[in-house]
């Protein structure tokens, strides 16, 4: 017998929304940017694509925008 390991696959995760743990799951974001984050939505609203890729330090590729 054979078992299969079935990969969830990629987690969505809704910046405006998910907790710091979640936001954590995007490369580049660790536990101290991810409470920067929280905080600057709750302050400011809804963060901008261009905001996100400076806090981040890089670009995000489709595949994390879809």
């Amino acid at each position: 017998m054979s078992s299969h390991n079935i990969s969830p696959g990629p987690q969505l995760v809704r910046v405006h929304f998910d907790p710091p743990q979640t936001l954590m799951l995007i490369s580049g974001i660790g536990p101290k940017l991810a409470r920067v984050i929280v905080q600057l939505r709750q302050e400011s609203g809804n963060l901008d694509l261009d905001t996100l890729e400076v806090l981040i330090r890089r670009p995000l590729s489709v595949r994390e925008l879809d």
